[in-house]
């Protein structure tokens, strides 16, 4: 299984950037758009909340994900950069696992 593992400077970052620890999740976990970083071994985790955008980078060992920083862009500065969701094409099995987990999810939300 998965997990995700917090550095003290990602929850520093957060506490600092008005990040909460469940957006943090969230985009880790069902990003909207998956952008490789500068450098080869990491990979930016980017989730769109409307009126803010959280980044997430993030390295991966084995079944392990590192977070390795994070921050948040408010409506005004996502506007000026014109992102547009349809750029991403994600892999097709990416979009078959995401698509179940997220079934799972609301499954598992409606029984509680």
């Amino acid at each position: 299984m998965l997990q995700i593992v917090l550095t003290n400077h990602v929850i520093k970052r957060a506490k600092e950037r008005d990040i909460s620890l469940k957006d943090l999740d969230k985009a880790v976990r069902f990003p909207d758009k998956i952008v490789q970083s500068k450098t080869k071994s990491s990979r930016k985790h980017i989730k769109d909340f409307g009126f803010y955008r959280i980044t997430v980078v993030i390295k991966r060992q084995g079944n392990k994900w590192i977070t390795v920083s994070t921050w948040k862009k408010t409506q005004s500065s996502v506007n000026q950069q014109k992102w547009d969701k349809s750029t991403y094409k994600p892999f097709f099995l990416e979009k078959l696992i995401n698509d179940f987990l997220l079934k799972l999810e609301k499954t598992f939300k409606r029984r509680s």
